[in-house]
Order: C-alpha cells, then sequence, then structure tokens
C-alpha cells in the first residue's frame, strides 16, 4: 500500500493585517500561476481569495489559508474564527445586500464549495477552484 498525500501549502494572518493578507493573495496567485500541475484560472482564484478573506475579516482572529494542489484540481481552504454563516449562499433580492453575495460571487465564478463549521473554534471553507 503507498499512500500519496498531497502537499499543502500553509499561510496565516491575523484578520486585522491588511498587509499581510495580500502578501498572502500574491503568494497564492504566484503559485497558482507556476504550478506543475494544475491549471487554475487565476484571476477568478484572487477574486475568490477575496470573498473568502472578506468573510473571515469580519470576525477579529487567526485566519489559516491553505492551498491544496492533487489530481489537476486546486482547493483553496479558509479556516476563520467566526461563528459560522449559511452555506446556501443564494443571493439576496437586494443586489447590494452583503449577506450571502460573496458565496453567490463564488459560485458564479465556478468555484465548489465546502463549508464546515468547527464547534469552539472557527469555519473552514473550502472552494475547488475553476480550471483555467
Amino acid at each position: 500500500m503507498v499512500l500519496d498525500f498531497a502537499p499543502i501549502e500553509r499561510w496565516s494572518f491575523e484578520s486585522e493585517d491588511g498587509y499581510e493578507a495580500r502578501a498572502v493573495r500574491e503568494a497564492l496567485l504566484s503559485r497558482l500561476t507556476n504550478h506543475p500541475d494544475v491549471t487554475v484560472d487565476v484571476r477568478a482564484a484572487g477574486l475568490i481569495y477575496g470573498e473568502l478573506v472578506a468573510n473571515a475579516v469580519a470576525m477579529p482572529g487567526h485566519v489559516d489559508i491553505a492551498l491544496e494542489c492533487a489530481g489537476g484540481h486546486a482547493v483553496l481552504h479558509a479556516i476563520d474564527r467566526g461563528s459560522g454563516y449559511d452555506p446556501t449562499g443564494a443571493r439576496a433580492a437586494d443586489a447590494l445586500a452583503e449577506s450571502g453575495r460573496g458565496l453567490w460571487i463564488i459560485r458564479c465564478l465556478g468555484g465548489k464549495i465546502a463549508v464546515e463549521a468547527l464547534p469552539n473554534y472557527g469555519t473552514h471553507t473550502a472552494v475547488v477552484l475553476p480550471a483555467g
């Protein structure tokens, strides 16, 4: 039996640190642009990262970001210390409403989303990034 775990790259920052959040975004997009095993829509990945981080920074605390590349797919993980949110992401009747807009945008860009509440810890959101 051979176990082959996908390498995962990790970054973290405090939700209040906009400079570090931008640095993580640049590192993530650079890695996706130059990754030998996956082809991702890098523009969409940047927007998806922005929406995930915008949700995470609404709650003060630590934010963990991870990139998992395996089987020709890239999965972006974000873990925040918030209390969670409704993963259905139905678009609000008011296009300017804050609630649900980010998940709606991610789905429009082609991202596949999974949200998991981590009791007494936060929320884990995983997005399979759209192919480029």
